[in-house]
């Protein structure tokens, strides 16, 4: 299950109120593989290059999924 890209950053205690990651939660918790996407920064300027990364991450995890569950929150910097 993909959940976001998100809006902003969800570190730290944002994750504890973040719909995203909440999201991502509950596909882990029905054991569903589930990840939840956000970019660093407020703004939908580098959305493009946020779906980028967050495709590449999930190409990588179907070829070589994880073993046993996991859950996991990707958070993508603004390019430099």
């Amino acid at each position: 299950m993909v959940s976001g890209i998100n809006n902003g950053a969800n570190m730290g205690d944002d994750t504890l109120y973040s719909g995203t990651v909440a999201a991502a939660m509950e596909g882990f918790l029905f054991g569903i593989p589930a990840i939840a996407f956000s970019q660093v920064e407020k703004g939908w300027g580098h959305l493009d290059a946020a779906a980028r990364v967050a495709r590449s991450v999930i190409e990588q995890v179907l070829r070589q999924p994880p073993a046993g569950a996991a859950a996991a929150e990707r958070e993508h910097p603004e390019p430099r």
